[in-house]
């Protein structure tokens, strides 16, 4: 019988730095909203929704996205450092405050046509990780019924999410 302990690697040099993936840096990502000015970019993204489209462009407050979509990282580059400003960490941190805008401000909500159930305030694109768990089933509803129409799979992201967040199924 062998001693399988003689087959494990001896690491002799420790002179390295492993990568940034391990977690998200949340507070770095924060300070790059502010940093760049952008929250109020993004809670209109949040609200109104994206596209990667060359030709897609709005305007708040005098700041276009047009100029202001150089400061996020895509692709490799995002998972490689758990600090890079992407879109949908900058939604994640903005998720507070764009609930707050929505319950101070009547305005038009583009996704709870997809479930008028869900209280208004938690139907925008980082609803998710701010509901409540009592309406947790709705955002998960609305999201549900989104991808049915748009042919997408975000509802199970948002189901992970949640998950993660409750510690349970939805």
């Amino acid at each position: 019988m062998s001693n399988f302990l003689e087959y494990f690697y001896k690491l002799d040099n420790t002179d390295f730095e492993i990568s940034k993936r391990g977690g998200l840096n949340l507070e770095k990502i924060v300070n790059k909203v502010k940093e760049n000015k952008i929250e109020k970019i993004i809670i209109d993204i949040s609200i109104n929704g994206y596209t990667n489209k060359e030709n897609f462009d709005f305007e708040v407050e005098g700041k276009k996205w047009s100029e202001t979509k150089n400061v996020f990282i895509k692709g490799i580059e995002a998972q490689k450092d758990n600090e890079a400003l992407t879109i949908k960490r900058a939604i994640r941190v903005c998720s507070q405050a764009t609930t707050e805008y929505i319950q101070k401000k009547k305005i038009n909500l583009p996704l709870l046509k997809y479930n008028i159930k869900l209280n208004p305030i938690y139907a925008h694109l980082g609803g998710h990780f701010v509901v409540p768990l009592e309406e947790a089933n709705q955002i998960v509803l609305l999201w549900e019924s989104f991808d049915k129409v748009k042919h997408t799979t975000i509802a199970e992201t948002v189901k992970k999410i949640l998950k993660f967040r409750f510690s349970q199924d939805f």
